[in-house]
């Protein structure tokens, strides 16, 4: 009985193990991929040639609620409320609360962020999310803090996603991170 049992935890941790480096293997050979694909710049890398992975070790807060949208789902505080927005060539979503605005773009013309390139502290990188590759752009606007990111080729597609995250406090950036590290996508 105890020798079955013992038997039975090792294979379930072998399969365990087994689907953990598929994972793995998965995002290791998108990101070789893209890497030497001819629309990956040098520009993309970061300094020892790969992408850092954003997603990993990221937890969600007990107080967030989970948001399922067409394609892909994240977290985000649980008091942002949906606005009801409309788009006209993209699906568009916008999310608030007393201190942050969360707006989403989803479709070919979403924002790609390269207008945040003159704002003051910008900083940014190429990194993958959920095995996507994505550009993520913090900075200040006004009296805003700003945190933003831009996948600009979901599924090899044309298909673009951009969250964007306003807040009035440098914890923005901070929230934005979490909410970015959250994103998980269906396809």
């Amino acid at each position: 009985m105890i020798g079955g049992l013992r038997l039975g935890i090792v294979k379930s941790i072998v399969g365990t193990f087994r689907l953990a480096v598929g994972l793995l293997l998965t995002c290791g050979l998108a990101v070789s991929l893209m890497l030497t694909s001819s629309n990956a710049g040098s520009q993309e890398k970061t300094k020892d040639g790969k992408l850092k992975d954003y997603s990993m070790g990221s937890t969600v807060r007990d107080d967030w609620k989970k948001i399922n949208l067409v394609d892909f789902q994240f977290y985000l505080p649980g008091d942002m409320k949906d606005q009801k927005v409309r788009g006209i060539d993209s699906a568009v979503w916008d999310y608030r609360n007393d201190c942050l605005r969360l707006a989403i773009d989803y479709g070919m013309y979403s924002n790609d962020l390269k207008s945040l390139a003159s704002q003051p502290n910008h900083d940014s990188e190429w990194v993958l999310i959920n095995c996507q590759k994505a550009y993520v752009v913090t900075c200040r606007y006004e009296k805003s803090y700003i945190s933003a990111v831009h996948f600009p080729a979901l599924w090899d597609s044309d298909t673009k996603l951009t969250f964007y995250v306003e807040g009035k406090s440098d914890n923005t950036q901070k929230i934005a991170r979490e909410i970015f590290q959250s994103i998980k996508f269906r396809k």
